[in-house]
């Protein structure tokens, strides 16, 4: 919107970002936009150390308790050990992404929008992303009688099982649902800003432009809710994320971390995140979408 109404006016548009879209950063390699590269952080500071914890292969042992594995529990009372701060990154709302019948399978839908419902277990209702519908939880299927199953934990899970871990510890939940005015989300970021919270739980309003001096480390709870999303688009979308997520860690003096949970640690997006090779990313995305003629190249 911004660049059609410069182009009606005829003003200079400037775009800023870390992770621009291949889109704009096409348009700026080719020569449509004019193109201004940073190569390090303001004042000299260090990128993020970034560390990756297998979920398979902690799942398989066992040793996993509700979303975390021993190593980011680990990392995590380290981190708050030293008096930093922590920031949790979980891409879903809700206490489970949706619920789902042990028995058949069945998974509850919105009848208007036929979508999976969010669990919310505070108010314990099911609730539709889109369309706000509201459905009571029932005890059991209505299909076949089975009991339901909670499926891919979101923020308030995750806020319940850091309280569990982490007691004693002050914790803080930054998602559209608990953000109902400006007034909640300034006291929020006040509270984390003047240290008077240890951990920040959040979507993705955590990954934006948020700059504080004590985050001594970001963990992303579970990455392949970003990386394996059915769109041709996943990995641009997924890079763009985990790099915003990681710049939110260790922006004064110290080193800070980010350290990552998901089951293919050796996913290429990921050695691109370790890098922070926005340019390496680039190329090697933008030969599958010419061969395949997808955006920008149609």
């Amino acid at each position: 919107a911004a660049i059609m109404l410069g182009k009606m006016a005829g003003a200079r548009i400037l775009l800023g970002s870390a992770t621009p879209s291949f889109e704009s950063y096409q348009n700026a390699v080719s020569g449509k936009y004019g193109l201004v590269e940073l190569q390090q952080r303001y004042g000299g500071v260090q990128m993020p150390e970034l560390m990756l914890a297998d979920l398979g292969e902690f799942r398989r042992k066992k040793l996993m308790q509700g979303s975390f594995s021993p190593l980011l529990i680990r990392e995590m009372r380290a981190v708050l050990s030293e008096g930093k701060q922590v920031i949790l990154f979980q891409n879903r709302r809700g206490y489970s992404s949706y619920v789902q019948c042990e028995c058949c399978g069945a998974i509850p839908k919105c009848r208007y929008c036929d979508v999976s419902l969010t669990y919310y277990k505070e108010r314990n209702l099911l609730v539709c992303r889109y369309c706000g519908a509201i459905v009571p939880v029932s005890d059991c299927c209505s299909g076949c009688g089975g009991h339901y199953k909670e499926r891919i934990p979101g923020t308030e899970r995750v806020e319940e099982e850091v309280g569990r871990l982490f007691p004693g510890s002050r914790v803080a939940r930054m998602d559209v649902d608990v953000m109902s005015s400006k007034a909640r989300f300034r006291r929020v970021i006040e509270d984390f800003e003047q240290g008077k919270t240890d951990i920040l739980i959040g979507t993705q309003m955590v990954t934006k432009g948020l700059d504080f001096a004590d985050v001594g480390m970001v963990a992303v709870v579970n990455a392949d809710n970003v990386i394996f999303y059915p769109d041709y688009r996943s990995a641009e979308r997924a890079f763009n994320m985990l790099e915003q997520v990681a710049g939110r860690a260790g922006r004064r003096a110290d080193k800070g971390r980010v350290f990552i949970q998901t089951t293919d640690p050796q996913h290429p997006v990921l050695d691109f995140v370790r890098r922070h090779d926005y340019n390496g990313f680039y190329q090697s995305e933008i030969e599958s979408r010419r061969k395949l003629m997808y955006p920008p190249f149609s």
